[in-house]
């Protein structure tokens, strides 16, 4: 049995072919009044030197703010937020060597920045000064690992493996693979709450984000469609 917390604002949802209304199991929900500490979150215009087009995604690396533009033959661009500078474009458009069709997640690991490919069952690993700062458009990645499943998500856990949600109709809610890329085990089950779902219709309909928590013990699983939050530790639990 899954050991899951399920966080909820909203407990009722609508799914797109079916009007009926059903409650998650096994969950909780929260609202705005439950939180007894309240502040207010200031942001700051950043001004840069170069028009921002339409990003879809941002990383931030220190000072260096990594966006994807998607409308740009070049994927990456890089700005200093305390100057406003630009500093950097990396990463071109295309299927050849190199090229990414999509990016769909930038993550950071040590001294590497990871890149996924929606388009693609793989993850390439990059030297943060070969992204941030190096003159080639498209730098030579020190690492490729090739899944045997397409994933909507994957997220590096701290012992350099990778778990995915993946678009396998037998497997489980999580993937886990080894750091080859390998298939270890899938853990899990979809979130219930009334209806029952063939596993396509769990895949396309339960999609999600997914996040390794700020203290790296933890996988969030934020809902697309509704407003279910899922958490479980970085073991599939």
């Amino acid at each position: 049995m899954k050991i899951a917390k399920f966080i909820s604002i909203c407990i009722f949802i609508t799914f797109c072919s079916c009007n009926n209304k059903g409650v998650y199991e096994n969950c909780i929900s929260f609202k705005l009044t439950d939180f007894l500490d309240k502040g207010e979150i200031k942001g700051t215009d950043l001004q840069f030197s170069k028009e921002v087009m339409r990003p879809t995604a941002l990383h931030i690396e220190d000072s260096i703010l990594i966006l994807k533009e998607d409308m740009d033959e070049h994927i990456l661009h890089m700005y200093n937020v305390n100057t406003g500078e630009k500093v950097n474009t990396s990463i071109s458009f295309g299927n050849g060597p190199g090229e990414f069709l999509h990016i769909q997640q930038i993550q950071s690991s040590d001294s590497l920045l990871w890149l996924s490919d929606a388009q693609r069952p793989f993850i390439s690993a990059y030297r943060k000064k070969d992204i941030l700062f190096s003159d080639t458009i498209s730098p030579t990645a020190i690492k490729e690992v090739m899944l045997p499943d397409l994933f909507g998500n994957i997220v590096i856990l701290p012992n350099h493996h990778f778990m995915t949600t993946a678009y396998n109709s037998t497997q489980k809610r999580l993937s886990f693979y080894d750091s080859e890329g390998k298939f270890i085990e899938t853990k899990g089950e979809y979130p219930e709450y009334g209806e029952i779902l063939t596993p396509f219709e769990k895949i396309e309909g339960l999609s999600c984000y997914a996040t390794l928590s700020p203290d790296k013990n933890g996988i969030f699983l934020f809902y697309k469609q509704t407003d279910l939050i899922e958490l479980y530790d970085i073991y599939g639990n």
